[in-house]
C-alpha cells in the first residue's frame, strides 16, 4: 500500500532521529566525534570490531585497497560522496552527525579540523580522544601541529608527505573515508528493516540493494543489511553481517548466471537443442554422456520424447520447457504438459536437468562449477554455497512457521540443487546483483566487431510481451506502464526470498527471511522510500498469492493462528472474526468467511465434536498423484491421517466420514472418496489426485533403488577421479596403500 505524504515524512524522522540515537550509543568516541552510527574497529578505541577489511589497514598496508585501486589519493577523494571537491587539490568533509568539518589542501600540504560549536562536554572528550590518536600517527618532526581551542590544524612541508599522512588517517578511519554515506545508510535500513519484520512477524531479514554510483559510468554502489534473531526465541539479535540465509529459487538466478557465463566461454548457442549440443560433446570429449543425452526422467515406455530432443537452454531458463515445476520424487518420470517454447510453465526440473548436463559435460559438480563462473569471479565469501550446510552451523538461521515455530531448513532431494538448494548472505548477493547490473551495463559491442554481445544481456528479454506471468532468462519480466522489473520468487519450507531489478534506472533489491511469513514484507521492503524503492508489484504479488501484512485483517489473521497453536480457540475465534471485519475487498472477505468456517466446522461453538470411525482411517493411506506432478502421500501416524509433501507433515482431524481440516489453520479442506482425493483451499483453488495402484507404487520403489544405487556408482566413481587428481596434484604417496579407499571421505 502506498505511504501518505505525511506517513514519509514521519518514518523519515524516525530514521534520522534512530541514525542519531546510533550514533550517540556508539561506544567508541573517535566514531561519535566522526558521527558515525558503528566503530570502525580502532586500537585502543570502545566498542565492536566492525567486520570488514580494517585489520588489513592496521598490518602496516601503506595505502587501502580503494586508494591502490584508484592510483592516487586526488582521484579516490575526487571519485568520493563523502569529499566535496572544487579542484583536484582542495576537499571538504561537512556532515551534521559529525561534530566537526574538515578541509584539506593537498597543494599547500594542510589539514584543518573545524568543531562545529557549541561542543557538549561529552562532545569535547570524544574529539580530544580523536585528535590525541592523530597526534600518535606523526613519526617526523617536520609536521606542525596547532590547537585554536577545538579547531586543529596540521601543516605538512610538501604535496607529497601531505598525501601520505591523509592517507594514513583514511586507513586508520580517523578521518573519514569513502565507506562513510553507506555506515550510516546501514544503520537507517537497519532501523527500517526492524520495523518491517515486526509488523511481519518475522524473525530476521538479509537486505541487500545496488544503485548506480554517482559521477561513474557503469559502476554500482550495493549495501546490505542483516537484522532480527537467527532463532526467534533468541534473546537478543543474533543476526550478523555474514549470517547465512535460505536463497530457495533465487537459486535459480544464480544458477543462470552461471549458465550465460559457461556458454559464452565455450561459444554455445542459446537456442541449439541441448540434444544436439550433448551429441556433439560426447565425440569431442571422447566419452559418454548417455545418462543426460537419454534422460532416464524422460522416458515414456522406454522411447525417448521428441520434445526432450527439442529442448533448449533458452527454454529452461525462461520457464517454457513444458516440464512440471517438482516432480513426484527424484526418480519419477517427467512429462511434457506443452511443447517447448509454447507458453510459461515454471519448472525446477528442467533446472536439474540442465545442472546435470553441463556437470557431465565439464566433469564438475554444480559446487566447483558455481565458485568458478560466480563466486570466485564476483568475490562472493565462503558464506555462499549450493552445499547443503550442517544443522548446527554457528551462523545460520533457522526458520520458522507463520506462528514462529522453530524449524531446520529443509533439504530436498537431491541435496545439491540448481534450483534452490543456494545458502547465501545479503552482502554476498548485494556483490552479485552488483556483478549482474555491471555487465548488463556495459556498452554495446561496435558493428563489425568479431566480439559477440554476452548472452547476460538477453536477461531482461521477455519471451511474451503479452501474457502474464513471462520471463526473460532467468529473471520473471514485469511491465507497469513504462515500469519493467526483473523479479525473482523463493519459496521452501518456512523460508521466503524476493530480488527485484528496476531495469530502466538500473537499480535493484534482495530479501532473505527466515519466515513462513517472509513473501508478508515484500511491498513494505520495495517501495519503501527509506530503503531503496524499486516500484508497485502488487500485481505480481496477487498472482502469487502472496498476502501483505499491511492489509486490514492481516495481523488479526496471525494472531489468530498464532493462538489456534496454543490451543486457545476463543480467543483465536475472536481475532478471526476480527479479520473478517476487516476485509477490505470481497475477495479477501471471502476466503476469511471460509477460513472462519472450516475453524468452527473443527471447533464447534457448542463445544460438542462428532467422532466418525467408518470407513477405518487405514482406508485413506496411500500415494496420491496428478498430471501435474503433485504427489500426496498419506499415513496413519497415533490414530491420526497425515497428510505429507515436499517433506511437510500436517495432522489432520476427521469432520466427516469423508472429510478432513487440518488440526492447525485451516487453509484447506481435504475430501477422500475412495481413489479420488480433492483439495480444496480457502482461496478457491481446488486440486485433483488419484491414488496411485499397488503395482505403480511397487515399481517407483523399485525404480529409486535403481537409481540410487546407479548414483552411488558414480559418486565412487567421481571419488576415485578426485582422489587420483589429488595425488597427481601433490604427488605424495596415496592413502590407498594404507588400507584407506578412495573416495571413503564422501
Amino acid at each position: 500500500m502506498p505511504t501518505s505524504k505525511s506517513e514519509s515524512r514521519s518514518e523519515k524522522e524516525s530514521v534520522e532521529s534512530a541514525i542519531k540515537q546510533a550514533v550517540e550509543s556508539n561506544p567508541c568516541g573517535m566514531c561519535r566525534a566522526l558521527g558515525l552510527p558503528i566503530c570502525k574497529g580502532h586500537s585502543g578505541g570502545h566498542g565492536d570490531k566492525k567486520e570488514g577489511s580494517v585489520e588489513k589497514y592496521q598490518q602496516g598496508s601503506a595505502k587501502s585497497p580503494d586508494i591502490a585501486e584508484a592510483n592516487t589519493l586526488p582521484s579516490y577523494l575526487g571519485g568520493s560522496e563523502v569529499w566535496i571537491s572544487d579542484d583536484d587539490s582542495k576537499y571538504s568533509f561537512t556532515n551534521e552527525l559529525s561534530i566537526f568539518s574538515i578541509n584539506l589542501d593537498l597543494k599547500n600540504g594542510m589539514i584543518h579540523f573545524k568543531a562545529t560549536e557549541p561542543l557538549t562536554a561529552d562532545n569535547k572528550k570524544d574529539l580530544e580522544q580523536l585528535y590525541t590518536e592523530i597526534t600518535k600517527e606523526v613519526k617526523t618532526e617536520d609536521i606542525i601541529f596547532s590547537r585554536e581551542g577545538n579547531n586543529l590544524e596540521i601543516r605538512l612541508p610538501s604535496t607529497e608527505s601531505c598525501e601520505q599522512f591523509i592517507t594514513k588517517l583514511l586507513n586508520k578511519h580517523l578521518i573519514p573515508d569513502n565507506d562513510y554515506n553507506t555506515d550510516i545508510t546501514n544503520a537507517a535500513n537497519q532501523h527500517v528493516l526492524k520495523k518491517i519484520i515486526k509488523s511481519g512477524h518475522v524473525p530476521a531479514v538479509g537486505y541487500a540493494c545496488v544503485e548506480p554510483k554517482e559521477k561513474s559510468e557503469h559502476a554500482f554502489v550495493s549495501t546490505s543489511s542483516s537484522v532480527g534473531k537467527k532463532a526467534a526465541n533468541d534473546k537478543i539479535n543474533t543476526v550478523k553481517k555474514d549470517t547465512q540465509f535460505p536463497a530457495s529459487s533465487l537459486s535459480k538466478i544464480v544458477f543462470t548466471y552461471l549458465v550465460l557465463q559457461w556458454a559464452d566461454e565455450n561459444e554455445i548457442d542459446l537456442d541449439e537443442p541441448l540434444h544436439n549440443i550433448i551429441e556433439k560433446k560426447q565425440i569431442s570429449l571422447d566419452r559418454s554422456l548417455e545418462h543426460v543425452l537419454q534422460y532416464d526422467r524422460f522416458m515414456v515406455e522406454g522411447k525417448y520424447p521428441e520434445q526432450a530432443k527439442k529442448l533448449t537452454i533458452r527454454h529452461i531458463l525462461s520457464h517454457t520447457t513444458g516440464l512440471p515445476n517438482v516432480g513426484g520424487d527424484p526418480t519419477s518420470t517427467l512429462e511434457f504438459n506443452s511443447e517447448p517454447g509454447e507458453k510459461y510453465s515454471y519448472s525446477g526440473e528442467a533446472f536439474y536437468y540442465l545442472q546435470q548436463v553441463i556437470e557431465a559435460i565439464e566433469g564438475k559438480g554444480l559446487e566447483d562449477l558455481a565458485k568458478q563462473y560466480v563466486f570466485e569471479p564476483i568475490g562472493m565469501s565462503s558464506k555462499t554455497s549450493f552445499l547443503p550446510q550442517a544443522e548446527d552451523a554457528p551462523n545460520i538461521v533457522k526458520v520458522h512457521t507463520e506462528v514462529g515455530e522453530a524449524k531446520d531448513i529443509y533439504i530436498g532431494n537431491p541435496p545439491v540443487h540448481a534450483a534452490g538448494s543456494l545458502i547465501t548472505t545479503a552482502d554476498d548477493f548485494s556483490k552479485f546483483m552488483a556483478a549482474w547490473l555491471k555487465q548488463m551495463d556495459e556498452p554495446a559491442i561496435k558493428k563489425g566487431s568479431s566480439k559477440k554481445e554476452p548472452s547476460i544481456k538477453q536477461s531482461f528479454e521477455p519471451t511474451s510481451t503479452e501474457s502474464f506471468p513471462t520471463c526473460g532468462l532467468g529473471w520473471h519480466i514485469y511491465r507497469n506502464g513504462d515500469q519493467v522489473i526483473a523479479y525473482q520468487y523463493g519459496q521452501n519450507l518456512n523460508t521466503r526470498a524476493f530480488v527485484a531489478i528496476d531495469v530502466k534506472h538500473k537499480k535493484g533489491a534482495a530479501f532473505f527471511t527466515n519466515s513462513e511469513n517472509g513473501m508478508s514484507i515484500a511491498d513494505r521492503v520495495f517501495d519503501c522510500p527509506d530503503l531503496v524503492p524499486i516500484g508497485d508489484l502488487q500485481a505480481v504479488y496477487e498472482n502469487l498469492k502472496y498476502s501483505q501484512c499491511d492489509e486490514p485483517g492481516w495481523q488479526e489473521t496471525i494472531e489468530g493462528k498464532v493462538a489456534e497453536s496454543k490451543k486457545e480457540f476463543k480467543v483465536a475465534r475472536r481475532f478471526y472474526q476480527e479479520a473478517l471485519e476487516l476485509s477490505p475487498d470481497e475477495k479477501s472477505k471471502g476466503q476469511r468467511k471460509q477460513h472462519l468456517e472450516w475453524f468452527d466446522e473443527l471447533h464447534p461453538l457448542s463445544g460438542e465434536v462428532q467422532i466418525f470411525t467408518e470407513p477405518p482411517l487405514e482406508t485413506f493411506k496411500g500415494h496420491f498423484s496428478n498430471k501435474w506432478k503433485d504427489l500426496i502421500e498419506m499415513d496413519v501416524k497415533e490414530k491420526s491421517l497425515i497428510f505429507s509433501q515436499f517433506g511437510k507433515e500436517t495432522k489432520l482431524v476427521r469432520v466427516s466420514e469423508t472429510d478432513f481440516l487440518p488440526e492447525n489453520d485451516q487453509s484447506m479442506k481435504v475430501s477422500i472418496n475412495k481413489d479420488e482425493m480433492t483439495i480444496y483451499y480457502v482461496n478457491g483453488d481446488k486440486k485433483s489426485l488419484t491414488r496411485d495402484s499397488p503395482k505403480y507404487e511397487k515399481d517407483q520403489r523399485k525404480r529409486k533403488k535403481t537409481v540410487a544405487k546407479s548414483n552411488k556408482v558414480k559418486e565412487q566413481i567421481q571419488a576415485r577421479k578426485r582422489f587420483r587428481e589429488e595425488q597427481i596434484g601433490s604427488n605424495k604417496p596415496t592413502t590407498e596403500s594404507k588400507g584407506v579407499k578412495p573416495g571413503s571421505h564422501t
